[in-house]
């Protein structure tokens, strides 16, 4: 079967892929920021979460879905722990924003990546 273009994918695909993408993009970009290092186990596991999110196989989309919930939790983790060891001005650093941007776009790819639209088009995939 022949792939759809990705402009003919419906708008929470689209935002699902685009935002899973951007978000990993941003995390590893971030981190290298911060740490003056690059690790590559987020860059495997970001390698590994795009490729699978544009397979279009349904178990994919639940893999990369569950992926965005934990980072999105991970990064909820360290603000609080953030604010816990910084607690004056812990908000208006580097780290903290860097952070808070990460946990809004793994929060809105998970979303649009768990959608029912979106199941029903990975499922038609099959």
């Amino acid at each position: 079967m022949k792939r759809p273009p990705f402009s003919t994918f419906p708008l929470s695909v689209r935002l699902g892929i685009t935002l899973t993408i951007a978000g990993w993009c941003f995390f590893i970009l971030s981190q290298a920021v911060i740490t003056s290092a690059l690790a590559l186990l987020p860059v495997t596991l970001a390698l590994v979460c795009g490729v699978m999110i544009y397979s279009l196989k349904p178990f994919a989309r639940v893999v990369c879905g569950a992926f965005n919930v934990l980072m999105a939790a991970a990064g909820v983790y360290a603000l609080y722990r953030l604010s816990a060891e910084q607690p004056s001005g812990a908000w208006a650093s580097l780290p903290a924003v860097m952070r808070a941007v990460q946990v809004i776009l793994f929060s809105a790819a998970a979303y649009y990546v768990l959608q029912k639209r979106t199941a029903d088009f990975y499922r038609r995939q099959v």
